[in-house]
C-alpha cells in the first residue's frame, strides 16, 4: 500500500521531471584491456539511457592538496595546489534505473562525462540521489 508521503513525493518527483528532466546516458564499463604489443587501450562499455533525469545546477567548490612535506616544517621542497571541483546532484526515478547504477559508473549529459562520486542513496523507494563530478580538465 503506498502511503500518503510517498504519493507526494512521486507527484514533486514527476513535476520536477517535466521541468528539469534532461536524458542521460549511464553506462559502465565491462573491460578495459591494453595490448602489450602496441600499447592500445580498448574500453567496452555497457549502458542504459534515461529519458529524464533531474540534474541539478554545478555547485563549485574550492579543494586544497598538498605533499607531506608542506605539513612538515623545515623541509626544502613545499608545494600545494589550490583547484576548483564542479560537482552535480542528480535525481533519477527508481523506475527508469533499469542496469547498475554504483560508484565505479559514470554518467553522460550533453556529451559531456562525469563520474559517479558517492554511493546512490536510495530514497524512500522511489527516487536516487547521486553526486556526480566531471571527468577530465573541462568546466
Amino acid at each position: 500500500m503506498v502511503t500518503s508521503r510517498a504519493k507526494q513525493t512521486r507527484k514533486v518527483l514527476y513535476r520536477l521531471k517535466r521541468l528539469l528532466g534532461e536524458p542521460i546516458t549511464v553506462r559502465n564499463r565491462v573491460i578495459h584491456d591494453v595490448a602489450l604489443d602496441t600499447g592500445l587501450v580498448t574500453e567496452n562499455f555497457v549502458g542504459y539511457h534515461v529519458r529524464r533525469a533531474i540534474v541539478l545546477d554545478v555547485s563549485i567548490g574550492l579543494k586544497f592538496s598538498f605533499d607531506l612535506a608542506y605539513i612538515a616544517s623545515g623541509k626544502n621542497f613545499t608545494y600545494g595546489a589550490n583547484y576548483s571541483v564542479g560537482e552535480r546532484n542528480l535525481l533519477i526515478d527508481a523506475k527508469d534505473v533499469t542496469g547498475d547504477l554504483t560508484v565505479t559508473s559514470e554518467v553522460v549529459i550533453n556529451d559531456k562525462v562525469y563520474q559517479v562520486k558517492s554511493t546512490p542513496n536510495y530514497v524512500e523507494s522511489l527516487l536516487y540521489a547521486v553526486t556526480i563530478s566531471l571527468l577530465g580538465s573541462e568546466e
